[in-house]
């Protein structure tokens, strides 16, 4: 019985750290091209996850607060939506959606927010079902 319990949990073990492997394995560095090369599908709509495997790098090193809107703009390309209020403007940008099989699947944006002056503020993750 003690035999079988500790070999269940090196089964979990080694389980958990071969997702663990692919789901690193899958994250991807910051790049201009790939970012602005997202596909679309026969409506226009972006599809795909390229986006989304850059998105660590982007916000936790290559995206930083006070960066000008118009540098922004020119790395990630035009947004998908833009808003603005008196006190700030913001861009939207597609990033992809996960992969469970639900009818509805969820979508994440990247929202990123500016200042009056155009610089970031702040950047947040927004799900979307």
């Amino acid at each position: 019985m003690k035999y079988r319990i500790i070999g269940m949990v090196v089964v979990v073990l080694a389980l958990a750290g071969g997702w663990l492997f692919v789901q690193t394995s899958h994250a991807k560095q910051f790049s201009e091209t790939a970012w602005k090369s997202c596909e679309t599908n026969e409506f226009g709509i972006k599809v795909g996850n390229v986006r989304r495997r850059m998105l660590n790098d982007l916000t936790e090193r290559v995206l930083t607060t006070g960066m000008p809107r118009t540098r922004i703009l020119s790395m990630l390309g035009p947004p998908d939506n833009e808003t603005r209020d008196t006190n700030s403007t913001w861009l939207q940008y597609y990033v992809g959606q996960d992969s469970r099989l639900d009818l509805l699947p969820q979508l994440y944006y990247l929202d990123l927010c500016f200042d009056t002056n155009g610089s970031l503020k702040t950047h947040r993750l927004e799900a979307v079902k």
